[in-house]
């Protein structure tokens, strides 16, 4: 019965013992991943051609693409002009919906920075 194997979650509180301080659970950056997997499947993309448009490593991109790290706003418009993707699109796969002001229709972000500065939550 004491022969117990700590999971992940488990050794995180007992190396906090006697700290005093409580185990925070980690933020997850928000990415549709079906969204995204299904769009990328459409245009025949891997994850390398994804992690190359971005200039990372596909382990980089995977871990991204989980929703364990955050795409950068750059990312967000790198991925979203290899993909052609709307302002609608990028709303779903990036931003939850939560995108707010400017038209959304069929734009995409190729303006650049402008055009995802305007949309970005605040």
């Amino acid at each position: 019965m004491g022969d117990h194997i700590p999971t992940p979650a488990r050794k995180e509180v007992i190396s906090m013992a006697g700290t005093g301080r409580k185990p925070r659970p980690r933020a997850r950056a928000f990415v549709n991943t079906m969204e995204l997997e299904i769009m990328m499947k459409r245009l025949g993309m891997s994850s390398d051609d994804m992690a190359d448009r971005i200039e990372k490593s596909r382990v980089s991109f995977n871990f991204k693409r989980k929703g364990a790290v955050a795409f950068t706003i750059e990312e967000v418009i790198a991925l979203s002009n290899a993909m052609s993707l709307t302002l609608d699109q990028v709303n779903l796969i990036f931003f939850d919906g939560n995108l707010r002001g400017g038209k959304q229709g069929g734009e995409n972000l190729r303006g650049g920075n402008r055009a995802a500065a305007a949309a970005v939550p605040v």
